[in-house]
């Protein structure tokens, strides 16, 4: 019997229950790894009432089938696997359970590892053509104090495998693989790993107080310039690269019930995951 014939639910269930939407994704990520982003679409459906049909997707997410976006592959799995359309809105995207959903892509490197590609953009966080714009950081000296934590604290995180294409028509979003997905919540983490955040924040910190706003030295959580425009001042905090390869791996030794040090691929400050992993 096939493992998708074992389980239903309804999507109004998974995104305000934490113990339906840990289970549903459970049953995704059986199914999910080198699977292209239609196919992962059509089994949720199968086991997830409420989900929209790829008519709809294209009705509400597109106004040309052939335009190309950047934020296009996000908006489908957003709206796709969990039902919420795109907004502005600064709140989380599931909003009673306080997940954002998050979408990355893992590279291959030459040892056949893979990690992630880039950072992972959390929020934006203020303007250098104005430092009273980060009063929200350099008012709280802990990072969990901070209005900005909400929105670093916990997502659902798809990761896809890298194909290279930055502005995707829908058939490209589509066709897209994925690799894995997986929950994050910041307070799961080790002691030694959430103190290297906090001594992020802190650097973060020191340098608004000094008015020279800078990632330099920081590990995991950094502040980075955002938005169109070299030179527009904008700036957002992110988890680097490592950082989310990191939790990749970690996520996955949970999965497998093995030491993360058995699926890592170090070299240097630079980590990947084994390809048999992932």
């Amino acid at each position: 019997m096939s493992i998708l014939n074992t389980y239903s639910c309804n999507i109004l269930d998974v995104v305000s229950n934490i113990t339906v939407l840990r289970k549903y994704l459970e049953y995704l990520n059986k199914i999910i790894k080198n699977k292209s982003l239609r196919e992962i679409l059509q089994c949720a459906r199968s086991i997830c009432s409420g989900l929209p049909s790829e008519e709809e997707l294209i009705k509400n997410l597109l106004s040309n089938k052939n335009k190309t976006d950047k934020g296009l592959t996000g908006k489908i799995i957003e709206y796709g696997l969990f039902g919420q359309k795109p907004n502005s809105d600064s709140s989380p995207d599931i909003i009673k359970l306080g997940y954002d959903i998050k979408t990355c892509a893992f590279k291959t490197l030459k040892n056949g590892g893979k990690n992630a590609k880039e950072r992972q953009t959390l929020t934006n966080c203020g303007n250098t053509t104005n430092y009273e714009t980060f009063n929200n950081i350099s008012i709280n000296e802990y990072f969990s104090e901070c209005d900005y934590y909400k929105k670093c604290r916990s997502f659902i995180l798809i990761v896809r495998n890298d194909d290279k294409i930055k502005f995707k028509t829908l058939d490209e979003s589509l066709d897209q693989t994925m690799l894995c997905i997986m929950c994050f919540n910041i307070e799961n983490l080790s002691t030694e790993i959430c103190e290297i955040i906090n001594n992020d924040y802190t650097m973060i910190r020191q340098t608004i107080y000094e008015k020279k706003v800078s990632q330099k030295g920081q590990k995991f959580l950094h502040i980075h310039p955002h938005g169109a425009g070299h030179g527009s001042g904008n700036r957002a905090l992110g988890y680097t690269a490592n950082f989310i390869t990191l939790i990749v791996a970690l996520n996955i030794a949970e999965i497998h019930k093995i030491n993360i040090e058995d699926i890592l691929i170090k070299k240097g400050t630079s980590i990947s995951i084994k390809k048999e992993f992932l």
